[in-house]
């Protein structure tokens, strides 16, 4: 696989697109990895994987960001923003009850030992950088992916936060009741603040809503 993406790097080149992106991270991933044998986090990790996919339709790219998954989904005349985002906060918040008992012993044999419980899930919409070579798509970036990045950090312990660039107007209204509103500040996004939607779980610390020092 390494050998095919140097080779398709050559001739790659950055295209713009408009998408909806949510990262998934496995809360206490890191302490739950180093305290197991690797074949045992190879197959929860591979288990989990598989299954948050299945949550979610017509995504156009996903990748391990090494504690979760980072998936995008396009946004085009096909496929208008609002039902992107109504079908992505579906496939995150199916995800985010569903993992506790992803990995049940009852449901996966092979996993008879402790696993993380919780996720946090971060979640936005905009322009982004697609690096493509030879039909395929070998990468994305760009700043909507590190406010993305930033948005998943504040959903601890777990929970759901997007902020106002996806647009609590276009999701759906039987969601929006189960989404707060409040104001913080992110460090590496903007030193103004960011007006945020979050989950009932998600605990927001007092000093995110403070101005940043200089």
């Amino acid at each position: 696989m390494h050998r095919e993406f140097g080779r398709l790097l050559t001739n790659a080149r950055g295209v713009s697109e408009h998408v909806v992106a949510a990262i998934i991270d496995i809360r206490d991933f890191s302490r739950f990895s180093s305290n197991r044998d690797s074949a045992e986090v190879g197959l929860f990790i591979k288990t989990v994987y598989i299954k948050m996919l299945g949550y979610f339709t017509d995504l156009i790219f996903f990748k391990p960001t090494g504690d979760g998954l980072l998936v995008i989904r396009g946004c085009n005349d096909q496929n208008p923003v609002y039902l992107v985002v109504s079908e992505m906060m579906t496939g995150a918040l199916q995800v985010l009850e569903a993992f506790p008992s992803m990995c049940n012993s009852n449901i996966e044999p092979l996993i008879n030992f402790d696993v993380p419980q919780q996720v946090g899930i971060g979640m936005t919409r905009g322009a982004v950088s697609c690096l493509q070579s030879g039909g395929k798509t070998l990468d994305y970036s760009g700043t909507v992916l590190n406010r993305c990045a930033r948005l998943m950090d504040l959903a601890r312990p777990s929970g759901i936060v997007f902020d106002r660039d996806l647009g609590i107007q276009v999701v759906p209204i039987d969601y929006q009741k189960r989404f707060q509103q409040d104001n913080v500040y992110i460090r590496g996004v903007t030193d103004k603040p960011v007006e945020v939607y979050h989950t009932s779980d998600v605990q927001i610390p007092d000093d995110r809503r403070q101005p940043i020092p200089g």
